[in-house]
């Protein structure tokens, strides 16, 4: 999936949408007496802001004396407090013979003292006629607006702010009513991540090319290279990048490198990362892909696309001991991986751990009848990082035991400190018989897992006794999941316990699944069903911003679990609070 920045370049207001009001009439259902009362407006930041105008409405055709702008941090009551952030003294602005109309004060733009507004902030922006001394008993205070959206369109009646909206009633007195608009700030750009090679690598190849994640808004990057730390050599300056190609390198040697994002507001020194160049062993066909079992703790990369149609043991089990070395898949596919037995964990690799790394990878047209774990890529997923792996064509996985099993699209069983990232599968994953977790990507994350920008889009179903299916995760326990995505379809039928259109279960223990989405239906005789997740345990850590389609998946349940909305809303940027698109 995508994501957004981390800041909105749009207004916040727009000045067509408040008709003028006639005169002799006013839009505010609260007015000054005295000329010192104070009109305030709270608010909730989603994103980076600076204040850049304000608009007056005034009733009376002469002045009303001063007239301050201040914005401050607001406490829990969504008062001011501590002293000022800005404060600007708009009298000079106005002109002798002003009103009925409205006045825009927008020097505020290049107040050199004009805050930029932080992200997830409570502020409150003050009106008055005499500065703040008075602020705690004379403030109208209103209900708090959340900035989020394409357009803030709000406007002040006294105590609540309503969208879109002019209310006009006799003056009494004299009245007055303001406005404020907000801009959207560029940030500094985030820190570059998910370095290719890991950090801290070894055996690697001396014809290696470096790729990374610039951080959010970047612009350009440079890029410091080194056998040395801390890098001093700029390899790549202000240039748009997110690969560098070092050429041939030494073998049996340690680089360093380090890559800062940039842009117009400033820089973001990144982290120093290492790898180590090392003997790496090619794989070219079938036969040596097949005989990484017999070295299951080497360096290996492929040249070509290999099929490996026909009988396959997994790499890593047992008896020749678990994979943790290196697969570089160079943008490479497997295909035609078949396998059906009874077995404990199966896939291309039966059990990967000790910091195994497995990237740029594809497989294709997977076929699986087996015994759990089970999963296309991995069986039972340890300490290991998988990154831009890939499952596609006509793909599935059966469950073919009747013991306690973990079934995923991409890994049956995720423990120990495993990291997915940028994956993928298309796989079908189905359970015939007792006792199993079900998933698209995972079956079954027990460990600290940390998964983001991964998703699924295989049906799960089962009519199995005592079975959890989730379109992402079967059952989660521990670790974080962020920024994905399932659309398939899952039903779970028979003696069933969960069925969830992106987890069936988030069992008890440090967990937390946020700014993510399922669109699968979400069907069956399962005693828990939801449109997002089908049970939460008690204990069992948060669901933040996460949603599901209402209307493709056939639920409605609001309970904390994840927030339905219908597919027409689905589409809309707006609906999803908090996310980064």
């Amino acid at each position: 999936m995508t994501l957004k920045n981390s800041y909105i370049p749009t207004e916040f207001w727009t000045e067509d949408i408040l008709p003028p009001p006639e005169v002799g009439q006013r839009v505010s259902n609260a007015y000054w007496v005295n000329g010192n009362d104070l009109k305030s407006q709270s608010f909730l930041t989603t994103s980076k802001y600076r204040l850049t105008e304000i608009k007056i409405y005034l009733t009376s055709p002469v002045g009303l004396g001063r007239y301050f702008v201040e914005i401050f941090a607001a406490d829990g009551n969504k008062k001011p407090t501590g002293s000022a952030l800005l404060k600007k003294d708009l009298t000079a602005d106005f002109v002798s013979d002003f009103g009925p109309d409205w006045y825009s004060f927008n020097t505020l733009t290049g107040e050199p003292s004009n805050p930029v507004l932080e992200d997830a902030t409570h502020y409150v922006i003050v009106l008055s006629s005499t500065g703040s001394a008075d602020k705690d008993t004379r403030l109208a205070y209103s209900d708090e607006t959340t900035l989020s959206g394409t357009a803030f369109k709000s406007y002040d009646r006294g105590v609540t702010w309503v969208a879109a909206q002019v209310e006009v009633t006799p003056p009494t007195v004299n009245a007055i009513n303001f406005l404020f608009k907000i801009e959207g700030v560029d940030p500094e750009p985030g820190i570059a991540i998910t370095p290719s090679p890991s950090d801290e690598i070894t055996n690697q190849p001396s014809d290696i090319t470096l790729s990374w994640v610039n951080g959010s808004v970047t612009s350009t990057v440079d890029v410091f290279f080194d056998d040395f730390t801390p890098p001093t050599t700029k390899v790549i300056d202000n240039a748009a990048a997110t690969t560098y190609d070092p050429g041939g390198i030494a073998v049996s040697d340690e680089f360093f490198w380090r890559v800062d994002c940039k842009n117009a507001h400033g820089t973001t020194t990144g982290t120093i990362w290492s790898f180590e160049t090392g003997p790496q062993i090619a794989v070219s066909n079938k036969a040596e892909l097949q005989a990484m079992k017999d070295n299951p703790t080497a360096s290996y990369y492929l040249t070509s696309n290999i099929d490996i149609t026909g009988a396959w043991t997994p790499i890593g089990n047992s008896g020749d001991g678990f994979f943790t070395g290196t697969l570089d898949g160079r943008g490479f596919t497997v295909s035609n991986l078949t396998l059906s037995n009874s077995s404990n964990y199966q896939g291309l690799f039966g059990v990967v751990s000790g910091a195994a790394v497995i990237f740029d990878l594809t497989l294709e047209d997977v076929s699986m009848t087996v015994g759990g774990p089970g999963g296309c890529l991995i069986g039972l997923a340890g300490s290991c990082s998988i990154t831009n792996v890939h499952v596609t064509g006509t793909s599935s996985i059966t469950e073919a035991t009747s013991s306690l099993s973990y079934f995923g699209g991409l890994i049956g069983q995720a423990s120990a400190d495993c990291t997915i990232y940028n994956c993928s599968s298309n796989a079908d994953v189905s359970g015939v018989d007792m006792v199993a977790f079900l998933g698209g990507l995972i079956g079954f994350g027990s460990g600290t897992l940390d998964c983001q920008k991964s998703f699924a889009t295989g049906d799960i179903a089962s009519s199995a006794i005592a079975v959890e299916g989730g379109g992402f995760i079967g059952r989660q326990s521990a670790g974080s999941i962020a920024d994905c995505y399932a659309t398939g379809a899952v039903t779970i039928d028979g003696i069933a316990l969960t069925a969830g259109g992106f987890i069936g279960r988030l069992n008890s223990g440090t967990n937390s699944i946020s700014t993510s989405y399922s669109a699968g239906a979400v069907a069956g005789s399962a005693a828990t069903i939801g449109g997002f997740c089908g049970f939460k345990a008690t204990g069992s850590g948060t669901l933040s911003d996460n949603y599901y389609d209402s209307d493709t998946s056939g639920q409605s349940d609001d309970t904390g679990k994840g927030t339905p909305k219908t597919t027409a809303n689905m589409k809309k940027l707006d609906t999803f609070e908090n996310w980064e698109f």
